[in-house]
């Protein structure tokens, strides 16, 4: 068997370790946008859960204000319904009965948000 010279077996080798190489450097390329795939896979899913939550959590909250609206124009229009009935008050100073149950209904109505009640 018949060997090449020394300088092309040196060109030869380098060759091979300059391929081998520039193959391991590429498979270590291929693995990282494979892992950086799967890490922006994992984040959107993450955002996607997130999203869900925050959007439940909004319709919650809307309706919750919607309850409210409704009750706040109810407790307005009673209010106004009730100090336009009164009229003049009696010659003893005391108040009419439905402005009293107009005044202790909200005292509950704010006892009970404070309480965490609906």
């Amino acid at each position: 068997m018949i060997l090449p010279p020394p300088p092309i077996l040196a060109a030869i080798t380098a060759a091979a370790l300059l391929a081998s190489a520039t193959a391991g450097y590429k498979l270590r390329d291929w693995q990282c946008d494979a892992a950086m795939a799967e890490a922006y896979e994992k984040a959107e899913k993450l955002r996607k859960a997130a999203q869900n939550r925050a959007d439940n959590r909004a319709e919650q909250y809307e309706e919750i204000r919607a309850e409210n609206a409704r009750l706040a124009s109810e407790r307005t229009d009673r209010v106004r319904t009730v100090y336009r009935e009164i009229g003049v008050p009696a010659a003893d100073c005391e108040p009419d009965h439905r402005a009293i149950e107009l005044l202790q209904g909200s005292i509950d109505h704010a006892n009970s948000i404070l309480a965490g009640e609906p």
